[in-house]
């Protein structure tokens, strides 16, 4: 069990890592690129590229977030058998998971939008 709990640290450590990225860098660019989005209104722009691009900015954050609530679910899954079974190092990956799974879902689904 004492290995399950350290592979479920790590993966969940570098989830976390994601779902910072995703909260702090992803999602300010894809504000930006809406607020790009709803500046422009334009016939010609609906066809250029840098709407194309804002679009699939936006669409990457909703994407990252659904990996990384799927990966939070995962991880979850890794990290509970082994602190179930009193294995204090698994609780960490547990903090971790629940952690990445919240910043998922708020990205992933419109639950907060």
């Amino acid at each position: 069990m004492r290995k399950l709990a350290i592979i479920g640290l790590i993966f969940n450590a570098l989830l976390l890592i994601v779902a910072i990225y995703l909260q702090f860098v992803v999602a300010e660019n894809a504000a930006v690129a809406e607020s790009i989005i709803f500046s422009n209104h334009e016939e010609s722009w609906y066809n250029s590229q840098e709407h194309i691009s804002a679009l699939e900015e936006m669409n990457l954050k909703t994407d990252l977030g659904i990996a990384v609530l799927f990966a939070g679910i995962l991880g979850l899954l890794l990290s509970i058998i082994p602190a179930i079974k009193k294995n204090n190092i698994a609780w960490i990956g547990v903090v971790f998971s629940i952690v990445s799974f919240l910043i998922g879902a708020i990205h992933g689904t419109h639950m907060f939008s």
